[in-house]
């Protein structure tokens, strides 16, 4: 067959006293708590839990793979990390500038939601600056030097630093 394609020296494998059982195990447990942390999708936020509740954070096979990260991919904490104060979009004074924050739990399983912010170039990091809006209306914002009007829900689904 073909090579593996890995450079570098082999290292020995370290061995414990769990079994093949309880790794093969955790291995069924690692792998979705993996992606659930690295991917969008339904169902996310149940597997991080889970995995939470049986310990799996404390594996540091995920630190290596993900480098101990504090936030998912939206923005919201990881189990056990402290969380920075945030508000909605629609507490921040027009004319004024904040930084996505997160995108929390409940609205990222919206269908179409995140591919929404995304259209609009709203995601964790990005500055936003507030032109103008109303409860209950479209918000007009400035992302990246462009100006844009948002839908109104926008306003309370998308968290920024206070």
């Amino acid at each position: 067959q073909g090579e593996t394609g890995i450079e570098g020296e082999l290292q020995p494998i370290e061995t414990t006293d769990l079994g093949q059982q309880q790794t093969q195990a955790g291995a069924r447990v690692l792998k979705p708590l993996l992606e659930a942390l690295t991917t969008t999708g339904s169902g996310r936020a149940e597997i991080i839990r889970d995995a939470h509740e049986r310990g799996s954070f404390k594996d540091l096979r995920l630190v290596k793979v993900l480098g101990d990260p504090q936030t998912c991919p939206h923005g919201n904490p990881m189990p056990g990390a402290e969380r920075s104060p945030t508000k909605p979009l629609a507490q921040v004074p027009r004319g004024a500038t904040a930084t996505v924050e997160r995108i929390p739990d409940q609205f990222e399983h919206e269908p179409g939601f995140l591919q929404y912010l995304d259209s609009q170039g709203l995601r964790p990091g990005v500055a936003v600056r507030v032109l103008a809006g109303r409860s209950g209306e479209p918000l007009r914002v400035e992302v990246g030097g462009t100006e844009r009007t948002i839908r109104a829900d926008c306003g309370q689904k998308v968290w920024v630093r206070a």
